[in-house]
């Protein structure tokens, strides 16, 4: 709703927000998000080198070969979260959060370190897509 109001105030601004990197973002929108930029952590055409799991093409063919059809950004956190969290399960069975905040990692979704002390993330990277024609163009990539 907010996007719709900004739009109809401002009909020629730059808009962008965290929701429009979700696929679904055009039908809870219920418009053309035709310009609208989100920082993104993951996208479908990013390209990595993880050290845990599969690479982003291996996951995109993979889900484009099952009944899952298009990967969506939050099933790929998901996705990335169970990786990490199953190498911090090996490294401490007994203290899994002590094993995070002490591992250093990529996945498809990019690179994972918290900070020891806070336990914030900050070894991740953002890029950008912007809508276009309903589509997602990723403009801005790191690959790890």
């Amino acid at each position: 709703m907010l996007f719709r109001a900004l739009a109809r105030l401002a009909p020629s601004t730059l808009r962008g927000g965290i929701s429009p990197g979700l696929a679904a973002f055009p039908a809870l929108l219920g418009a053309d998000p035709e310009g609208l930029l989100a920082p993104v952590q993951w996208h479908p055409h990013t390209r990595t080198s993880p050290e845990l799991g599969p690479s982003t093409a291996e996951l995109v063919a993979d889900a484009g070969a099952s009944a899952l059809g298009e990967l969506d950004y939050v099933a790929a956190q998901a996705y990335a979260a169970a990786l990490i969290a199953g190498r911090c399960l090996e490294l401490g069975p007994d203290d899994p959060l002590g094993a995070a905040r002490r591992l250093r990692a990529t996945t498809f979704f990019g690179a994972f370190e918290l900070d020891p002390a806070t336990g914030l993330q900050r070894g991740h990277r953002l890029t950008v897509v912007r809508w276009g024609r309903t589509r997602q163009e990723l403009l801005l990539a790191d690959a790890t």
